[in-house]
């Protein structure tokens, strides 16, 4: 996933990646990754590591999508 914007960046002028926005995507999807092993670890029943695997892709997804539009 990391390696997809460094294509684009290869064929249009609309993504312009710098590497400030390489290290956050990448600080981002090692946390989102422990986050998930965590809640699998952690949870009880098949429908609580399933529930919380997908609070945290949601919460991944929506983070990204505000970073992407600099609303921060």
């Amino acid at each position: 996933m990391l390696l997809l914007p460094l294509f684009a960046m290869q064929f249009t002028t609309e993504v312009s990646w710098d590497g400030l926005d390489f290290a956050v995507f990448g600080g981002m999807l090692i946390f989102a990754g422990a986050a998930v092993e965590f809640v699998v670890w952690a949870g009880g029943s098949r429908l609580v590591r399933l529930f919380g695997a997908g609070a945290v892709v949601i919460a991944f997804v929506a983070i990204w999508a505000t970073l992407a539009i600099d609303a921060i």
